[in-house]
């Protein structure tokens, strides 16, 4: 029997799931796959904790020293399971503290850079924005290849294109196979993501006021956790709605395969213009966003509103309509509510134009790239 080659996912986390635990979702079935997360904020009560197929170890080390402890968390738990052969950083910090174990330790793996929030200027203080950008090119230069959802950033890394050949755009991506056939709860909505400075609910909550006050029918469920979330919270008990209820987080592979598919639309209410403490890479994007993917592969035609150019993909391909007003938002929800053979429609679309996003067609390939 084959042994399974090591991959090992080495990420910074908060309390909602992003793109390492999607990885390791895709890679488990055909890898032996290590997971290493650190909290990105370290007076956050999340601990550190690294797993290896079914086993799991978790540690919290005092805030003052957490950046400090990483390096010898990491180094110890690689040396623990022995040699992986590649090793994915989901953010330029993790990469660098991983980079001291390829160079004294194992200089054989190969090591993957995944940037997904890279912003020329993220910090107001310009010596965070110096460090930021140093630890960010570092882990560009040094990494065997780098992925990107988006060409900008590798444009910005390497205006003169003398490192474009270890450089990808990688599609978010989901793993079409697993989503489950549910039975959809009537007029029901769905936003699930993380609510923080990118969202902004108020005109969608003002189309929620105006349909019942005209009596229309709905169920709008939101699921997710961030800095914003109170505000949102506040927002509805202002409007007085009734037919708005908050979830938690739901772990990843649970919300694609099962939550999301029991819905009849899902909503994504990005904000539209760049405002204070919300960093620009929101409006580099050149495709549209992991959300989106998520909610068409389980068969969610899409209402949003225009992030940036690249979501009039949405109303070109017919699997969603794009909104700014309260007004646009009534009409968008109740005309996919009213209209049967509209709304077949679009989610019979969204989940055609989804194959494009399958994992075996985007991150599979470049994966067994990476091993061999």
């Amino acid at each position: 029997m084959t042994q399974k080659r090591k991959i090992l996912l080495i990420t910074h986390y908060t309390a909602t799931q992003g793109m390492a635990d999607k990885f390791l979702n895709f890679l488990k079935v055909a890898y032996s796959v290590g997971f290493l997360a650190h909290p990105l904020y370290p007076t956050s009560p999340l601990k550190s904790f690294y797993s290896f197929d079914s086993s799991k170890k978790e540690i919290k080390t005092p805030p003052a020293i957490q950046y400090f402890s990483e390096i010898i968390i990491n180094v110890w738990f690689i040396n623990f399971y022995k040699k992986f052969d590649l090793i994915i950083c989901f953010d330029p910090l993790s990469f660098f503290n991983i980079y001291f174990y390829k160079l004294f330790l194992n200089k054989n793996v190969v090591l993957v850079y995944y940037n997904l929030d890279y912003s020329k200027e993220r910090f107001s203080n310009s010596l965070m924005n110096t460090i930021y950008q140093s630890i960010h090119r570092f882990a560009f230069n040094k990494s065997n290849y780098f992925l990107s959802p988006t060409s900008k950033v590798i444009e910005d890394f390497d205006p003169e294109k003398r490192m474009r050949g270890k450089c990808f755009v990688l599609r978010h991506s989901v793993d079409v196979k697993k989503i489950h056939k549910r039975k959809r709860f009537a007029n029901s909505i769905i936003f699930a993501g993380t609510l923080g400075l990118t969202v902004d609910f108020h005109e969608l909550f003002i189309a929620c006021q105006k349909m019942e006050k005209k009596n229309i029918p709905y169920r709008f469920d939101i699921y997710g956790e961030g800095a914003a979330k109170q505000q949102i919270v506040d927002d509805v008990e202002q409007l007085h709605l009734k037919n708005i209820t908050f979830y938690n987080s739901v772990e990843n592979e649970k919300l694609v395969n099962d939550v999301l598919p029991q819905y009849m639309i899902s909503v994504a209410p990005y904000i539209t213009k760049k405002r204070k403490g919300v960093p620009d890479h929101i409006f580099h994007g050149t495709d549209i966003t992991s959300k989106i993917v998520e909610y068409m592969a389980a068969g969610l035609p899409v209402i949003s509103t225009k992030l940036y150019k690249a979501f009039e993909i949405i109303e070109e391909k017919k699997y969603g309509l794009l909104v700014d007003t309260s007004e646009d938002w009534f009409d968008a929800i109740t005309k996919l509510f009213t209209k049967d053979s509209f709304y077949k429609q679009y989610k019979k679309n969204a989940e055609k134009e989804v194959l494009k996003y399958d994992v075996e067609y985007t991150v599979t390939p470049l994966i067994e790239k990476f091993l061999s």
